[in-house]
């Protein structure tokens, strides 16, 4: 973009050949296929504060889940904990989901919580679900070097 926001996105579709589920019926059950898609960006809004909105939404068959929000970073001056965050997302049409974390050194710990407001509110009791996320981050790697050109010889 002009402003010089970044964006970045994904997506990925799995289970192309439609592998059947089961291995006794006689009748082929087919697992459908499943299409992820996700947008992220990162927004400067104070020196050492981000915005990090998102957006994913997930499809296979007759289900669908659309998910949006996204997370609050403040950047640290430790040198062990980098950034910590905080925010949240929706689940379009289910539940509120909270999370905090940060960054130790290149692992990512987060613990999140989500809260259901839909139907399945009676069978979780107006209970969520906790979770707890860790994620190594790689560093990035270095570029592999490109040898110099060589002329071929000539053959007649």
């Amino acid at each position: 973009l002009n402003n010089g926001i970044p964006i970045s996105g994904g997506f990925a579709l799995n289970h192309l050949n439609r592998p059947e589920q089961t291995f006794f019926s006689a009748d082929p059950n087919l697992l459908a296929m499943k299409f992820n898609f996700y947008l992220k960006s990162e927004i400067p809004l104070k020196d050492k504060i981000d915005l990090i909105p998102s957006l994913a939404v997930y499809s296979q068959g007759t289900h669908r889940e659309i998910l949006y929000g996204g997370l609050f970073r403040f950047e640290t001056m430790y040198s062990a904990i980098h950034n910590i965050y905080f925010g949240g997302w929706i689940r379009h049409g289910d539940a509120g989901i909270i999370k905090i974390g940060f960054d130790y050194q290149n692992v990512n710990i987060g613990l999140s919580y989500d809260l259901n407001f839909s139907s399945l509110r009676v069978a979780s009791n107006g209970l969520g679900g906790p979770e707890i996320g860790i994620v190594y981050i790689f560093n990035s790697p270095s570029p592999v070097p490109i040898p110099a050109k060589k002329t071929c010889p000539v053959f007649l």
